[in-house]
């Protein structure tokens, strides 16, 4: 499988959910049975895990403060987007 196979395929399953033949049965039951309940679930679902916008804030911060970008990243990625973290390994190293 290519990855250009694998963005195709979640190309998809994003655009047609397949309630039926589920990757999260659980998800599906609410697909199923409570739409509304399973979109405003979804609109969470994005806003805590697909949204950059903490993150970009953070880095903002830290660049700020007169680190370059590519260390404010790393230091971000390295304590799991802890920001205070963050400033303290980059103030460490």
């Amino acid at each position: 499988m290519t990855v250009k196979t694998a963005l195709v395929s979640l190309q998809a399953l994003l655009s047609c959910p397949e309630p039926d033949d589920p990757q999260d049965a659980e998800v599906a039951n609410m697909y199923k049975s409570d739409k509304a309940m399973f979109e405003k679930k979804a609109a969470e679902w994005t806003a805590t895990y697909a949204s950059d916008k903490g993150d970009t804030e953070k880095l903002a911060y830290l660049r700020d403060m007169g680190f370059p970008e590519d260390k404010c990243r790393s230091a971000l990625d390295a304590n799991g987007g802890d920001q205070q973290m963050a400033l303290e390994s980059l103030l460490s190293g």
